[in-house]
């Protein structure tokens, strides 16, 4: 295979054929990655010394010669239109977790009331890389070798500059769709979340079936007023066995989200409140969720 950044003439001679009807695809000029995910994937794939491999992929993809882009469980599937009239077919299978590492993972997100509550928003969480980190995984592949990656180009290269031009549509593709990573680790989104919420609804099974087979007191008559003056606002001893669930709801922002779109007028745009308040919601839901299991 020929080392990384080594090219051919011939490969270099021709140029790609135009991609018609515009290409969806196209990766702007400029930054290429808005979150801190898809920078992350970027920066990894520039660090793993790929050579000029990566500038060319880039500039195909600027100019949006990559015309399908599909991420399935453990597999990234491509079309890059090249210099021949067909598109090349292109494959990434990142390294995907076994289903023992995938239940670490499962285990150590659930473990954090605040990663799992923005996971379960649909949002990925800040600390993701150190809750997985924590139980010795990774969510963004730490070397080259975990991507394994094929093209029907005649070009011998790992990568060639097809396959490096669906490295930069992806972390593209990756701002607007984190829950990628983890079906590039081998789980769809809807996989990953039904096993969390069934970690979480198993957590407070337990809770709730505890506090149904706890026997009932029948309430004794009350005092008169002027007997518990002394004592009337301070918590009685019922308190301790009053048990409520740590766990926040599902969808923490539904009250809100009832009352229908608030609009608030803010000089030359309208702002959609309820949109804007959702995330503060889901968040405080979290904080309250971790506090209470922490104590």
């Amino acid at each position: 295979m020929t080392p990384p950044g080594a090219e051919s003439a011939n490969s270099l001679a021709r140029a790609p054929l135009p991609v018609p009807n515009g290409a969806v695809l196209r990766v702007p000029d400029g930054d290429i990655a808005a979150s801190w995910w898809s920078r992350r994937f970027i920066e990894l794939l520039e660090s793993f010394g790929l050579g000029s491999r990566l500038q060319r992929g880039l500039d195909y993809a600027r100019a949006g010669q990559v015309v399908e882009l599909d991420v399935e469980p453990g597999i990234v599937l491509a079309k890059v239109q090249g210099s021949r009239f067909t598109p090349y077919r292109v494959r990434i299978r990142p390294q995907a977790f076994s289903e023992h590492q995938w239940r670490r993972a499962e285990k150590a997100i659930a473990a954090r009331a605040l990663t799992l509550a923005t996971l379960l928003s649909g949002e990925m969480p800040a600390d993701i890389e150190e809750v997985l980190a924590a139980a010795k995984l990774s969510l963004l592949p730490t070397s080259y070798e975990e991507l394994r990656v094929s093209c029907t180009c005649p070009d011998e290269a790992n990568p060639c500059k097809h396959a490096a031009a669906v490295y930069y549509v992806l972390a593209q593709r990756l701002d607007a769709q984190p829950f990628a990573l983890f079906a590039m680790r081998g789980r769809t989104e809807e996989e990953l979340l039904e096993r969390l919420r069934a970690r979480r609804l198993k957590a407070t099974g337990t809770r709730s079936s505890a506090t149904q087979l706890a026997p009932k007191r029948a309430d004794p008559d009350p005092l008169p007023l002027a007997e518990t003056l002394d004592h009337f606002w301070r918590a009685g001893p019922e308190l301790a066995e009053l048990h409520v669930s740590p766990f926040a709801g599902e969808s923490p922002d539904a009250l809100l989200r009832r009352l229908g779109p608030l609009t608030l007028d803010a000089g030359s745009e309208a702002v959609d409140l309820t949109a804007a308040l959702a995330p503060a919601y889901v968040r405080l839901a979290g904080v309250a969720e971790r506090r209470a299991l922490s104590d």
